[in-house]
């Protein structure tokens, strides 16, 4: 029983902790992998198989013609294949490792931008409610001093108002009083108005008696 775990760890153990398929599959002695030959066909995962004379190639995409009963031909083929991928998996990194320097150098980047417009806006809106509070105020300000003076102006003219003495209503004359100045003024005005000349009447001439004519 042991046996056979340790066969299914040292076989299957690589497959239990992956997270997605693979890119590929290396297949050396195709006869003998049949079932992982046929999950690979049936995932359609690429299949680098090393195929010998007694093998079919059909299933394999990247064939490896060579001898996979011979122990170096596979160290061979193994060494140049891992060789290869170890390489090509170390650029992987480096650049996955610079990719993910200029992602966080963006997110940065961005973070300080974000945070310096969140602080310009944050200053532009005290700035404006700073604004809008003095105007209120000086507006406050302005009315509150238009309404003293309005008040003040109107004491003012109670207090004009109250010191200005009121016209006494005269007395009604007697009525002979009032009769008389009546008189009195009918008479100046006849004596202001001129008076025509007298005109003379022409006098009649005196009748010539006949026995008087010499």
């Amino acid at each position: 029983m042991e046996a056979e775990l340790r066969k299914l760890e040292y076989n299957l153990g690589g497959v239990a902790d992956m997270e997605r398929l693979p890119d590929a599959v290396v297949i050396i002695d195709l006869k003998t992998e049949e079932i992982g030959l046929r999950e690979a066909d049936r995932l359609e995962i690429p299949i680098v198989g090393l195929v010998d004379t007694n093998c079919d190639p059909t299933p394999v995409d990247y064939v490896i013609p060579g001898n996979d009963d011979a122990i170096r031909s596979c160290e061979l083929i193994i060494g140049t294949l891992g060789g290869s991928i170890e390489g090509a998996a170390a650029k992987w990194r480096e650049e996955e490792a610079r990719r993910r320097a200029e992602e966080e150098e963006r997110k940065r980047r961005e973070e300080e931008e974000r945070k310096r417009r969140e602080a310009e806006e944050k200053a532009k809106q005290e700035a404006e409610e700073k604004a809008k509070a003095e105007a209120e105020a000086k507006a406050k300000a302005e009315a509150d001093a238009k309404a003293q003076a309005a008040a003040k102006q109107t004491e003012a003219n109670r207090e004009a108002a109250a010191e200005v003495p009121q016209p006494q209503p005269e007395a009604e004359a007697p009525a002979h009083d009032r009769q008389g100045d009546q008189a009195e003024a009918n008479r100046e005005a006849a004596e202001e108005i001129p008076q025509p000349p007298p005109t003379e009447e022409p006098q009649p001439e005196p009748a010539k008696s006949g026995g008087d004519s010499s």
